[in-house]
């Protein structure tokens, strides 16, 4: 009995703090614990689906974001271009 109050203490502890990242591998052995012990953590499979819409919104942003900078790159190496060749304009008259 001591064990499993200790096992449940334990499970409770690090389900709390691996909420932050909840997948499908936590979620099962969140399930396990459950059939096992009685008492489950945080991460259950709904909540799985919840993190994987958000984090496909976030992909989203990020995409956007990635192409602004590629934007800004490719702006950056033109101005590059256009200066350099005033420069060599410049050094030939």
């Amino acid at each position: 009995m001591k064990l499993k109050i200790a096992l449940a203490s334990i499970f409770l502890l690090t389900a709390v703090a691996a909420h932050a990242d909840c997948d499908a591998q936590k979620a099962a052995r969140n399930a396990a614990m459950n059939a096992t012990v009685g008492v489950s953590g945080h991460c259950t499979p709904k909540n799985v689906s919840k993190d994987a819409i958000k984090n496909n919104t976030n992909l989203d942003e990020t995409r956007n974001n990635i192409s602004n900078k590629t934007q800004n790159v490719k702006n950056t190496a033109s101005d590059a271009r256009n200066t350099a060749n005033e420069v060599k304009d410049i050094v030939k008259d």
